[in-house]
Order: C-alpha cells, then sequence, then structure tokens
C-alpha cells in the first residue's frame, strides 16, 4: 500500500541542513516557525521572498525581501528555498515548474513541531500500523488523503502535500459523516480564545450547549470575554484547565501576555511556563449527568493524554469525536489506535486543518450513528 521503494529517495531536516544558503518564501508571521528553527540550528536566512508587490525591497525580521526569481537562483547556484506560506503547493510549483529551481532545493513549511515529521525515520519503522489506519479509514477520501500525507512526510516535496475534499470548514467533515443532534452538547478541549465555539455555535445557529476549555491565562481571559461580549453565557462554559489523563497539575510553556495558539506542555521550569490546574473529562461527566455528543481535542500534543482520561464518557456516551493528530509524528497512528482500543465500532475519517492540509485531524463516529448524508 505504502509505495516507499517508487517514491524515491526520503528527505528530512537533514538534507536541509546541508544547505549553506537558505531563502525563506513567505514574508509573514507564519515564517517565524521557521526562523526559529533556523536561529536554533544557529541558522540565519540570506533573505526572504515573497509574490507580494508591495513587500519587495522592504525588510522583514531585519532581512530583505526579494522576488520569487532571486529565490530560484540561489537554489540553482546550491541554496535551498523553505516555503512559509498557506500556499506552499501553488508556490513549490512556481519555483520548479516555472522558474527552473531543482526540486532537491525546495522545503516545505517547517517548525520545530513538524521537523521529526519527515524522513524515513519517521515512516518505515511503523509502516505496518499505518497501513492498518489507512486500510480502516472510514471512506475513500481519508483513505487517499492518509496515503498522500505520508507519501509527503517521506519526499518532503511541498507539491505533494494532500487535501481531502469532503474537509468543509473548521472542524467539519462532510460526506457520510453523521449529523448533530439538534441542540448538542459539544466539549471544546484548547478552546483558545473561543474560535471553535464560536464556529459551532454558527453551524448549529446557536442552538448548541459548549464547554469550552483553555488552560493559558490570556487565552481564556479572551475567551471569556467574547462569551460575555456575544451574550453567550447560557450556550458557553468557560472552564479554566488543561485536559489530560487525571486530575493534577501540568507546566505548560506559552505567552501570558498574547493569545497564544502554540503553548505546549513542558517538563522545564522557566520565565515562559506556568503551572495550570489538569482535569479529567471522566470527572466532569460523572453518572453520564450533562454528557457531550462532540468532544473536540486540539491541545498541542496532549491528545492522547485526553483520550485517556476520557475513557468512561466515550464508552458510555459514545460521543462523537473531533481529534488534532499532527503535533507528534506517531499521533497519526496511536490516537486511530487509542480510539479503537477503547470502541472498535468507531469510524474514523481523517481530514486536516482548512488552510493547512498537512496538520492532520480525525473525525470519529460510531459504526451505529453512521447515517447517509442524503
Amino acid at each position: 500500500m505504502l509505495d516507499l521503494e517508487a517514491w524515491g529517495k526520503s528527505r528530512s531536516t537533514n538534507d536541509l541542513d546541508a544547505f549553506s544558503e537558505i531563502a525563506i518564501f513567505g514574508a509573514t508571521p507564519a515564517a517565524m516557525d521557521v526562523l526559529n528553527y533556523l536561529a536554533r540550528k544557529g541558522r540565519k536566512p540570506a533573505f526572504f521572498s515573497d509574490n507580494s508587490a508591495a513587500k519587495l525591497g522592504k525588510d522583514f525580521q531585519g532581512y530583505p525581501i526579494a522576488n520569487a526569481q532571486e529565490a530560484a537562483q540561489l537554489a540553482r547556484r546550491g541554496g535551498a528555498v523553505v516555503i512559509a506560506s498557506a500556499y506552499q503547493q501553488d508556490i513549490a510549483k512556481q519555483l520548479i515548474e516555472q522558474l527552473d529551481t531543482p526540486p532537491s532545493a525546495v522545503f516545505p513549511y517547517i517548525s520545530d513541531m513538524f521537523a521529526s515529521h519527515f524522513g524515513a525515520q519517521a515512516i518505515a519503522p511503523f509502516r505496518t500500523r499505518i497501513e492498518t489506519v489507512i486500510t480502516r479509514a472510514a471512506d475513500e477520501a481519508s483513505h487517499d488523503y492518509l496515503a498522500a500525507l505520508v507519501k509527503f512526510r517521506w519526499t518532503m516535496d511541498p507539491r505533494d502535500i494532500p487535501r481531502n475534499a469532503n474537509v468543509t470548514g473548521f472542524y467539519q467533515y462532510a460526506g457520510n459523516h453523521p449529523q448533530l443532534p439538534a441542540i448538542p452538547h459539544i466539549v471544546d478541549c484548547g478552546a483558545f480564545t473561543g474560535d471553535t465555539a464560536e464556529a459551532y455555535l454558527s453551524r448549529c445557529n446557536g442552538a448548541a450547549h459548549v464547554t469550552a476549555i483553555e488552560p493559558m491565562p490570556e487565552n481564556f481571559r479572551q475567551l471569556v470575554n467574547l462569551v460575555r461580549s456575544k451574550g453567550w453565557t447560557a450556550q458557553v462554559r468557560p472552564i479554566h484547565a488543561a485536559v489530560g489523563a487525571a486530575r493534577g497539575n501540568l507546566s505548560i510553556r506559552g505567552s501570558t501576555q498574547v493569545a497564544d495558539a502554540r503553548a505546549c506542555v513542558t517538563d522545564r521550569a522557566g520565565q515562559d511556563a506556568i503551572t495550570v490546574p489538569v482535569i479529567a473529562l471522566d470527572d466532569l461527566f460523572t453518572d453520564g449527568q450533562g454528557a457531550p455528543d462532540l468532544i473536540k481535542i486540539d491541545i498541542e500534543g496532549f491528545e492522547l493524554e485526553a483520550l485517556m482520561g476520557a475513557s468512561k464518557t466515550i464508552l458510555s456516551a459514545s460521543p462523537q469525536l473531533a481529534v488534532a493528530a499532527y503535533h507528534r509524528p506517531a499521533h497519526l497512528w496511536e490516537i486511530p489506535e487509542a480510539i479503537w482500543a477503547l470502541d472498535p465500532q468507531y469510524k474514523i475519517f481523517a481530514g486536516h486543518h482548512p488552510s493547512a492540509h498537512y496538520e492532520v485531524e480525525y473525525y470519529c463516529a460510531r459504526q451505529s450513528d453512521m447515517r447517509s448524508a442524503a
């Protein structure tokens, strides 16, 4: 199923490290992760590149902004180009197919989190487990998406980034995936500043109850303010906590001054680490009271722990699940395995963030709840 041999030599960040010069394509805030990744390796970009004429000739983070032709020239003389843009496929095709850039010199968006996703070492030892997940995927679109995603992780070629056409919005999957009840209870783990709560309420025409759980103080403050300003106090219940396998405390690294979507668990104390309370979802829904119809989990790598802490709720209430599976390479197969271990009747669809097709999201529903989208 995974034709690794046909895909040719795999690439990893080691291949990028071999280049003496690097340009970053995309002078946008998304490039900061790439810039920080290079800085931690003691590297600096030669320049930024961008297709926006308004940016050319200006500086970004102290580096000049050049056009696409100059990025291609750098690559042809032995440098590399890392694409830090939501339009990775289009830019890669522009560089390679229009500007004669060597494919081996073009790399996708890279950050500290995504660096370990690429290369043979991230795929070959787990081939059987990955193929099992692909085989058991709930529909052909999920099957094809997962297979293409693994190819992308192998080749590191931005042109290979797949898209699942059944992804119709933020945590929204079409096709044969079942609908929610008329007035659903949605548990939003990793509620951030309320963006997903707002999306779900909009989708349900305001007829929903959302338990919004967020650990970061500034994110939570903005979440509470949004709920109050929108008049959602009857629909949205904000909870200031992290979600895990059991009650306790956790150190999280992230900003306490501005909204931070990339806060993550850490075992190192420091100026940017804070201690937050941890709750297990099973402790919120004892005896089936207020059991959720949908649990969304996107908590920067702690998704498996959250699933363990929700095992009783999942077994008793059989909620739909929407789980991010891109924060760690192994989550691609470990999260479906964990869900099937709890209840093998769950059908799992594979999609992605609408604007970041390499950010895998699983949408899950029990077989008995499946019905035709028609």
